[in-house]
C-alpha cells in the first residue's frame, strides 16, 4: 500500500503529483541520457577562463519556512511528514485501549504529552455480533464493485469536488491534503497494530470479501481514518475560504465522499461497521489536528472512541452522529464517542507556511463573504 494510500503520491521518496515531482524525474531521465561527450564540447565551447564571475549570495535564512518552495518536492515531503510525526507520541494501556498525544512545547522548550485521540477495542462477541452488517451490505456488491476495486488506497479522484484538485490548479492543496493522508495512515497502522483485530472473513468462511483481505488490523479502519481526514481539512479549507451559505453543502459533500469510501470497504468483506466508527473518529480528530498545527489555534480537542461493553454491538457506522456539517466540528455520539475536552497544540511555523498557500487557492473573492 504506497504511504498515505494516495496513489498519485505514493511516499516521500516518489512524491508523484505533490509539487510536480514526475516532472522533475522526467529531467533528471532526461539529463542521465544525453551523452557526457556532449556536455563536455558544449562546456568547453562557451565557457570562458576563470575569472572574477562568482556572484556573492547572501546565505538564506536559517530554519526560513519562505525557503520550501525553493525545495524539490519531495524534499517538502519528508521535511513537512518529519514535522507532523517528530511531535506526535503513542502509548497503550496494557490492556485493549491507546492513546495517541501531541508533543506540546511550552515557553521554556519542554515537551509535554497533550492527548488526541483515545480507542478502547471492542471485545470478540462485538465483532461476531456485526457479522450481519457484513453479510447485509454484500448485497450492495454488484452495484458497488468498479469504485471498491478503483480504490484500493485512497484515490484523491474520489475526495475531488468543486475546484478539482489537478496540480495545475491546486499544487499546494494537493501537497497539504496528502501530508493529511499520510498522518492518517501511519498513524491508524501503528494503532491498528496495537488493537490487533480481526478481519471479517477470520470469523466467518461466509464473508467471501471481493478483493484480497490486508494483511494488517481491522480497527481503526484505515481507509475511513484517512478519508475523514482529509474530509475534515477540505472542510476547514472551505470555513476559511468559501462564503458562509456553503460552507454547510460543501461539509456534507466531503463528509458523504468519505463515507462512501469508508462504506465501500464493508460491501467489500473487510471491514465491520464499527472499524469505520473508529476510524472516522481517529480521521476527524487527525485532520483538525493538522489544521491546529498549521494556524494558530488556543486549543484542540481531543476525542475517544470507547469499543467496549458500553458499544452497541449491532451500531451500525452513520457518519452523520460523529460531525456536525452546520457547526463543523465533530459530536459526541451515545456513551461511545466521547469528547475528552481541549488540549494545547502549538503551531508549526512550515505547516503554517503550507497551510496559506493552499488556502491562496481557494480564496473567495470577497474576504467579507467568509
Amino acid at each position: 500500500m504506497p504511504i498515505g494510500g494516495f496513489e498519485a503520491l505514493g511516499d516521500a521518496g516518489n512524491a508523484g503529483v505533490a509539487g510536480g515531482a514526475g516532472d522533475v524525474e522526467n529531467m533528471a531521465g532526461c539529463s542521465s541520457a544525453l551523452p557526457i561527450n556532449a556536455l563536455i564540447r558544449t562546456r568547453d565551447g562557451t565557457v570562458d577562463s576563470w575569472g572574477e564571475t562568482v556572484s556573492e549570495l547572501p546565505h538564506l535564512k536559517l530554519d526560513d519556512p519562505g525557503n520550501l518552495e525553493r525545495w524539490d518536492p519531495r524534499a517538502r515531503v519528508s521535511i513537512v511528514d518529519f514535522e507532523v510525526y517528530s511531535r506526535l507520541a503513542f502509548a497503550d494501556d496494557g490492556q485493549d485501549t491507546v492513546t495517541v498525544s501531541h508533543l506540546h512545547e511550552d515557553e521554556d522548550g519542554i515537551l509535554h504529552r497533550r492527548d488526541l485521540a483515545e480507542l478502547t477495542r471492542p471485545p470478540e462477541k462485538t465483532f461476531v455480533s456485526q457479522l450481519k452488517h457484513v453479510y447485509a451490505y454484500a448485497e450492495l456488491r454488484a452495484e458497488r464493485t468498479l469504485e471498491i476495486l478503483a480504490q484500493p488506497d485512497l484515490p484523491m479522484t474520489f475526495l475531488s469536488f468543486g475546484t478539482y484538485p489537478s496540480q495545475e490548479r491546486a499544487q499546494w492543496t494537493l501537497e497539504l491534503l496528502t501530508a493529511a493522508s499520510r498522518l492518517a495512515h501511519y498513524v491508524s497502522q501503528r494503532t491498528k497494530h496495537a488493537l490487533a483485530c480481526r478481519r471479517p472473513s477470520e470469523l466467518s468462511a461466509r464473508v467471501h470479501p471481493i478483493v484480497p483481505v490486508p494483511l494488517h488490523g481491522a480497527l481503526p479502519s484505515g481507509h475511513a481514518t484517512e478519508a475523514f481526514t482529509v474530509a475534515a481539512v477540505l472542510c476547514e479549507l472551505v470555513r476559511a475560504s468559501q462564503p458562509k451559505q456553503m460552507h454547510s453543502a460543501w461539509r456534507t459533500q466531503s463528509m458523504r465522499l468519505a463515507n462512501r469510501i469508508a462504506v465501500n470497504r464493508t460491501i467489500a468483506g473487510v471491514n465491520f461497521p464499527v472499524d469505520n466508527v473508529a476510524g472516522a473518529v481517529l480521521g476527524l480528530t487527525l485532520g483538525h489536528y493538522l489544521v491546529a498545527r498549521s494556524k494558530k489555534t488556543p486549543a484542540l480537542t481531543a476525542w475517544a472512541f470507547d469499543g467496549s461493553e458500553i458499544y452497541p454491538p449491532d451500531l451500525d457506522f452513520d457518519w452523520s452522529s460523529l460531525y456536525n456539517v452546520e457547526k463543523g466540528h465533530q459530536t459526541p455520539a451515545g456513551k461511545h464517542v466521547i469528547e475528552m475536552g481541549p488540549e494545547e497544540i502549538d503551531t508549526s511555523p512550515i505547516l503554517e507556511w503550507l497551510w496559506k498557500k493552499a488556502l491562496a487557492e481557494w480564496e473567495a473573492p470577497n474576504p467579507q463573504d467568509r
